[in-house]
């Protein structure tokens, strides 16, 4: 499958259907970052044209190629990091309608694997509700926290993965979130931390 781009137009229509490749996609629905892989279903932004990609656009270029208030969902793995995140996150925010859910995965500061191509390694529980809320004198850009997860992702020649779900559960129990992160996450590090954020305007 080669890539093939799509002359998408934003507004009253919903979803896009290519006669040429067959792809149908929801226009409310935006993966960042999509890479190799893609999303069914999803508009697919990404640098590189994988075949998969709908939109080519390098995302240090502001702003993105969207008008106001266009998804009700945006999907980013592993890419926020790459970015300036303030802007990065006023963009998302510009793009999004009120009430839209907005999910990203990013390293969580006790990764140990870090990349020269991270901007930045700090993410925590409280990145997002201390950073991004109205009058914040950071950013001020409003968004609701509605979940934070640790994941851990271990070699399996060191944990058995049923090991390895019983940590993720352990850590990610409500009144054990800050005491893993405070006091034993360079222990036992987590690979990433999962956001689940709400739009607010």
């Amino acid at each position: 499958m080669k890539f093939h781009e799509h002359k998408i137009k934003f507004g009253k229509e919903k979803t896009f259907a290519c006669a040429d490749c067959g792809r149908k996609i929801d226009l409310s629905k935006l993966v960042i970052g999509s890479g190799k892989r893609g999303f069914d279903n999803y508009v697919n932004l990404d640098l590189v044209n994988f075949p998969k990609v709908d939109i080519l656009h390098n995302l240090d270029k502001y702003p993105w190629p969207f008008p106001d208030n266009t998804f009700s969902e945006i999907y980013a793995s592993h890419i926020i990091e790459h970015l300036d995140v303030e802007q990065a996150m006023k963009e998302i925010h510009r793009i999004c309608k009120n009430d839209a859910l907005v999910k990203i995965m990013v390293p969580h500061h006790s990764n140990p694997f870090k990349r020269l191509s991270h901007r930045y390694e700090g993410f925590n529980l409280e990145t997002f509700t201390n950073h991004f809320y109205k009058g914040s004198i950071y950013c001020d850009v409003n968004f609701k926290q509605l979940k934070a997860k640790f994941m851990i992702r271990v070699s399996r020649q060191f944990m058995k993965a049923e090991k390895c779900k019983f940590f993720n559960w352990i850590i990610n129990k409500k009144n054990f979130q800050r005491i893993y992160e405070r006091f034993f996450c360079y222990m036992l590090p987590s690979a990433e931390i999962q956001y689940l954020l709400k739009v607010v305007k």
